[in-house]
């Protein structure tokens, strides 16, 4: 038996209740305090009951996937062997030259 246990064990159990007993309450105390998160505001059209607020932070996350450019074709260029897609740019349907697979579409209107 070491010194270490020699003195746990020497010490009489009511005295280790006491010890526990004083620190609890310190431990209790302990408070976190978590910082305000920004969270986003619905229209006021919308009409909200037992919905938690969505957090900024998970909206800018999925931005990405509620924003898209649904593509079409609109027809083939006239004289060269390219194709002419209508696409959504600012909220305005537009037409796109795409002069070759995989290519970047070029803007015409």
């Amino acid at each position: 038996m070491n010194l270490t246990d020699k003195l746990f064990y020497s010490i009489p159990s009511a005295a280790l209740v006491l010890i526990a007993a004083a620190v609890m309450p310190v431990q209790a105390q302990v408070t976190t305090v978590t910082p305000p998160v920004s969270t986003v505001t619905p229209p006021a059209a919308l009409v909200m009951e037992n919905v938690p607020p969505v957090a900024a932070s998970v909206a800018a996350q999925v931005a990405k996937y509620t924003e898209f450019k649904p593509t079409g074709f609109a027809n083939w260029h006239p004289t060269k062997m390219e194709m002419l897609i209508s696409r959504r740019h600012k909220n305005t349907p537009q037409i796109y030259r795409l002069a070759k697979p995989g290519g970047v579409p070029e803007l015409l209107t």
